[in-house]
Protein backbone atom coordinates (compact mmCIF):
# COMPACT_ATOMS: atom_id res chain seq x y z
CA UNK A 1 0.00 0.00 0.00
CA UNK A 2 1.09 3.96 -0.45
CA UNK A 3 1.96 5.92 2.12
CA UNK A 4 3.16 9.43 2.41
CA UNK A 5 4.64 11.80 5.18
CA UNK A 6 5.86 15.57 5.81
CA UNK A 7 8.28 16.02 8.19
CA UNK A 8 8.47 19.68 9.63
CA UNK A 9 8.84 22.38 12.21
CA UNK A 10 5.68 24.64 12.13
CA UNK A 11 4.18 26.10 14.83
CA UNK A 12 1.12 24.68 16.83
CA UNK A 13 -1.43 27.38 14.89
CA UNK A 14 0.12 27.08 11.86
CA UNK A 15 -0.24 23.24 12.10
CA UNK A 16 -4.02 23.73 13.23
CA UNK A 17 -5.27 25.44 10.16
CA UNK A 18 -3.84 23.18 7.78
CA UNK A 19 -5.27 19.90 9.93
CA UNK A 20 -8.62 21.99 9.87
CA UNK A 21 -8.35 22.70 6.21
CA UNK A 22 -7.34 19.06 5.26
CA UNK A 23 -10.31 18.03 7.31
CA UNK A 24 -12.72 20.22 5.43
CA UNK A 25 -11.63 19.08 2.05
CA UNK A 26 -11.85 15.72 2.63
CA UNK A 27 -14.77 15.13 4.87
CA UNK A 28 -12.24 14.30 7.85
CA UNK A 29 -12.88 14.16 11.68
CA UNK A 30 -10.06 14.20 14.76
CA UNK A 31 -9.59 12.92 17.65
CA UNK A 32 -6.97 14.71 19.75
CA UNK A 33 -4.53 12.54 22.53
CA UNK A 34 -3.75 15.16 25.45
CA UNK A 35 -2.56 12.80 28.53
CA UNK A 36 -6.02 11.79 29.31
CA UNK A 37 -7.30 8.44 29.30
CA UNK A 38 -9.29 8.67 25.91
CA UNK A 39 -9.22 10.15 22.83
CA UNK A 40 -11.23 13.67 22.61
CA UNK A 41 -13.09 13.89 19.31
CA UNK A 42 -12.84 17.81 18.00
CA UNK A 43 -14.75 19.03 15.23
CA UNK A 44 -12.78 20.57 12.44
CA UNK A 45 -14.35 24.05 13.06
CA UNK A 46 -12.79 23.93 16.65
CA UNK A 47 -9.57 22.09 16.02
CA UNK A 48 -7.07 24.00 17.53
CA UNK A 49 -4.12 22.28 19.19
CA UNK A 50 -1.98 23.16 21.89
CA UNK A 51 1.34 22.20 23.82
CA UNK A 52 -0.73 19.27 26.08
CA UNK A 53 -1.52 17.45 22.45
CA UNK A 54 1.13 15.06 21.97
CA UNK A 55 -0.97 13.28 18.62
CA UNK A 56 -3.88 13.31 16.68
CA UNK A 57 -5.77 11.29 14.21
CA UNK A 58 -7.54 12.13 10.94
CA UNK A 59 -10.10 9.87 10.53
CA UNK A 60 -13.15 9.63 7.36
CA UNK A 61 -16.22 11.17 9.08
CA UNK A 62 -17.92 7.78 7.51
CA UNK A 63 -16.03 5.81 9.39
CA UNK A 64 -15.98 6.98 13.36
CA UNK A 65 -13.63 5.73 15.98
CA UNK A 66 -15.40 3.65 18.76
CA UNK A 67 -16.25 5.28 21.95
CA UNK A 68 -13.18 5.37 25.01
CA UNK A 69 -10.57 4.84 22.46
CA UNK A 70 -7.12 5.05 24.11
CA UNK A 71 -4.22 5.47 22.31
CA UNK A 72 -2.61 2.45 22.34
CA UNK A 73 -6.36 0.59 20.50
CA UNK A 74 -5.45 3.18 17.88
CA UNK A 75 -5.10 0.74 14.55
CA UNK A 76 -3.65 3.40 12.49
CA UNK A 77 -2.46 1.39 9.54
CA UNK A 78 -5.52 -0.99 9.52
CA UNK A 79 -7.69 1.71 9.82
CA UNK A 80 -6.20 4.14 7.18
CA UNK A 81 -6.12 7.26 9.59
CA UNK A 82 -3.66 9.90 9.17
CA UNK A 83 -1.39 9.76 12.63
CA UNK A 84 -0.48 13.76 13.46
CA UNK A 85 2.66 13.57 15.76
CA UNK A 86 3.93 16.02 17.77
CA UNK A 87 6.98 14.52 19.78
CA UNK A 88 6.36 17.04 22.32
CA UNK A 89 6.41 15.59 25.98
CA UNK A 90 5.10 17.10 29.43
CA UNK A 91 8.97 17.62 30.52
CA UNK A 92 9.61 19.98 27.75
CA UNK A 93 8.43 23.62 27.79
CA UNK A 94 7.31 24.36 24.17
CA UNK A 95 7.22 27.91 24.83
CA UNK A 96 11.71 27.63 24.71
CA UNK A 97 12.04 24.32 22.66
CA UNK A 98 9.99 23.74 19.14
CA UNK A 99 9.41 20.03 18.51
CA UNK A 100 9.51 18.44 15.16
CA UNK A 101 5.78 17.82 13.76
CA UNK A 102 4.80 14.76 11.28
CA UNK A 103 2.03 14.08 9.32
CA UNK A 104 1.85 10.70 7.92
CA UNK A 105 -0.65 8.60 6.05
CA UNK A 106 -1.34 5.18 4.67
CA UNK A 107 -3.30 3.47 2.37
CA UNK A 108 -5.91 1.11 3.06
CA UNK A 109 -8.49 -1.18 0.67
CA UNK A 110 -11.43 1.42 1.97
CA UNK A 111 -9.34 5.04 2.78
CA UNK A 112 -6.95 6.82 0.76
CA UNK A 113 -4.88 8.09 3.18
CA UNK A 114 -1.72 8.96 1.25
CA UNK A 115 -3.41 10.40 -0.84
CA UNK A 116 -4.86 12.99 1.68
CA UNK A 117 -1.07 13.35 3.01
CA UNK A 118 0.00 14.25 -0.61
CA UNK A 119 -2.92 16.51 -1.17
CA UNK A 120 -2.01 18.81 1.82
CA UNK A 121 2.05 18.33 0.81
CA UNK A 122 1.33 19.65 -2.75
CA UNK A 123 -1.29 22.70 -1.54
CA UNK A 124 1.81 23.72 1.01
CA UNK A 125 4.20 23.87 -1.35
CA UNK A 126 1.89 25.75 -3.94
CA UNK A 127 1.06 28.51 -1.54
CA UNK A 128 5.23 28.70 -0.59
CA UNK A 129 4.13 28.13 3.12
CA UNK A 130 6.60 25.63 3.58
CA UNK A 131 10.47 25.20 2.32
CA UNK A 132 13.60 23.12 1.82
CA UNK A 133 16.56 23.65 4.13
CA UNK A 134 17.01 22.24 7.41
CA UNK A 135 20.26 21.31 8.77
CA UNK A 136 21.20 19.00 11.87
CA UNK A 137 23.85 18.21 14.34
CA UNK A 138 24.78 17.87 18.02
CA UNK A 139 26.76 21.30 16.94
CA UNK A 140 25.08 23.40 14.27
CA UNK A 141 27.86 25.37 13.58
CA UNK A 142 30.58 22.72 14.07
CA UNK A 143 29.08 19.52 13.25
CA UNK A 144 25.78 19.50 10.76
CA UNK A 145 24.28 17.54 8.03
CA UNK A 146 21.16 18.64 5.37
CA UNK A 147 18.58 16.89 6.35
CA UNK A 148 16.90 16.58 2.55
CA UNK A 149 13.30 15.04 3.95
CA UNK A 150 12.85 17.86 6.62
CA UNK A 151 10.47 21.25 6.08
CA UNK A 152 10.18 24.27 7.81
CA UNK A 153 7.59 27.09 8.17
CA UNK A 154 7.85 31.13 8.57
CA UNK A 155 6.97 30.80 11.93
CA UNK A 156 9.59 28.24 12.58
CA UNK A 157 11.81 30.67 11.10
CA UNK A 158 10.45 33.71 13.62
CA UNK A 159 10.82 31.40 16.47
CA UNK A 160 14.71 30.32 15.13
CA UNK A 161 15.88 34.02 15.09
CA UNK A 162 13.69 34.88 18.69
CA UNK A 163 16.27 31.51 20.14
CA UNK A 164 13.65 29.23 20.41
CA UNK A 165 15.73 26.28 19.35
CA UNK A 166 14.13 23.57 17.18
CA UNK A 167 14.56 19.99 18.36
CA UNK A 168 12.95 16.13 17.26
CA UNK A 169 12.64 15.24 20.99
CA UNK A 170 12.58 16.35 24.31
CA UNK A 171 15.21 14.52 25.05
CA UNK A 172 17.29 14.33 21.49
CA UNK A 173 20.89 15.35 21.06
CA UNK A 174 19.80 16.09 17.74
CA UNK A 175 19.67 19.91 17.78
CA UNK A 176 18.23 21.63 13.60
CA UNK A 177 17.92 24.74 12.01
CA UNK A 178 17.20 26.62 9.07
CA UNK A 179 20.18 25.44 5.91
CA UNK A 180 20.96 29.31 5.38
CA UNK A 181 22.17 30.95 8.91
CA UNK A 182 22.63 34.79 10.00
CA UNK A 183 26.38 35.38 10.67
CA UNK A 184 25.34 35.33 14.07
CA UNK A 185 22.49 32.93 15.59
CA UNK A 186 21.28 31.37 18.62
CA UNK A 187 22.39 27.88 18.75
CA UNK A 188 22.03 25.90 21.80
CA UNK A 189 24.07 22.56 22.20
CA UNK A 190 24.01 19.73 24.93
CA UNK A 191 24.89 20.28 28.15
CA UNK A 192 24.75 24.29 27.33
CA UNK A 193 22.94 27.47 27.60
CA UNK A 194 21.58 29.50 24.50
CA UNK A 195 24.47 31.75 23.42
CA UNK A 196 25.36 33.26 19.90
CA UNK A 197 28.02 31.62 17.41
CA UNK A 198 29.37 32.69 14.74
CA UNK A 199 28.78 30.93 11.49
CA UNK A 200 31.50 29.52 9.73
CA UNK A 201 29.58 29.29 6.37
CA UNK A 202 28.96 32.79 6.39
CA UNK A 203 31.91 34.30 4.63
Amino acid sequence: MKSARIRLFCTLEELSDWLTLLCNKHGLGCIRFCGEDFGIITPPSELRLDDRTYACFLYPSCFPPPPRLAMNDVKQRMWGWIYVSRFASPLCDEKTMLFMSDIHGEDTEMVPASRYVRWLKAYLNRKSLIRAGVRGGIDLTLDWRMCSDIRYTEGARRLWEAGVPWKQYCDGTMYFGPAVLDHRVPVRSSGSESKERTDPSIK
